[in-house]
């Protein structure tokens, strides 16, 4: 009986450690999926930011940071949450800029971009990572 027993819990905690990894992996591929949406809308911001579009630049970034504030207290459960704010404040920098016609507002819009993209990428189990 206690052979069947032990047998059972040895296999139940493997189970569990496939179900965590899974999870891990479904939330990094949702996380991305989110990146990828939101880079593109930032990259329509720089767009019209481009183009002279100032209302159109501020209108997308004030969306961008609506959905970032919704994400990030989801997110905020198993990120760290200096990489949160960067992104947060590097999208509060653009609005700033672009609220005041400033072209300088790429560069942060640029920095959220890329901090959003490699977000999802610095808890894959990958071997950089590892390392």
């Amino acid at each position: 009986m206690r052979r069947y027993m032990s047998d059972f819990v040895f296999y139940g905690l493997w189970i569990l450690t496939g179900l965590g990894f899974a999870g891990v992996y479904w939330i990094i591929g949702a996380q991305e999926s989110v990146a990828h949406a939101l880079t593109a809308e930032l990259e329509a911001a720089e767009r019209a930011i481009a183009a002279g579009e100032w209302s159109r630049a501020a209108d997308v970034v004030d969306g961008v940071i609506g959905r970032w504030r919704r994400i990030e207290k989801r997110w905020a459960l198993h990120t760290q949450h200096e990489q949160l704010e960067a992104v947060a404040e590097a999208l509060l920098e653009a609005e700033t800029l672009i609220g005041l016609h400033d072209a300088q507002a790429l560069t942060p819009l640029r920095l959220a971009r890329e901090r959003l993209l490699t977000l999802p990428r610095r808890d894959r189990l990958l071997l950089e990572n590892l390392l």
